[in-house]
């Protein structure tokens, strides 16, 4: 019981964030030219340190990222700069979330966006 708790307080100082993008009807055809800026994107959030779970929808609706991250700023700079967000093709939001999650290394390991 005990340590139930001491990986629950952990995970209460970790700052994790759900980003959501919400796809455009036409997302799917207009997405192929930017989706290696979009990559780029990602792969930069990752190089400042960030854990990074999830992906695209399938049939292409939309996506979800789950993040964790120190520095919210990370995720701003993302959404300002994702070229989905930039030509309208996603509305993207997100929001800090607590996850009782203590195995998130492990998590990103194996499913993260790569």
């Amino acid at each position: 019981m005990i340590t139930n708790q001491i990986k629950y307080s952990f995970a209460l100082y970790q700052k994790y964030f759900l980003i959501s993008q919400h796809y455009n009807q036409d997302m799917y055809y207009h997405r192929i030219p930017l989706r290696k800026e979009h990559e780029a994107q990602l792969q930069k959030l990752i190089s400042q340190g960030a854990q990074i779970i999830g992906g695209a929808q399938f049939p292409y609706n939309g996506a979800y990222y789950i993040v964790n991250t120190n520095d919210d700023n990370y995720i701003k700079t993302f959404i300002n700069n994702d070229p989905y967000t930039i030509n309208n093709l996603a509305k993207t939001s997100y929001e800090q979330i607590y996850p009782q999650v203590d195995n998130f290394d492990q998590l990103s390991q194996l499913y993260s966006y790569k």
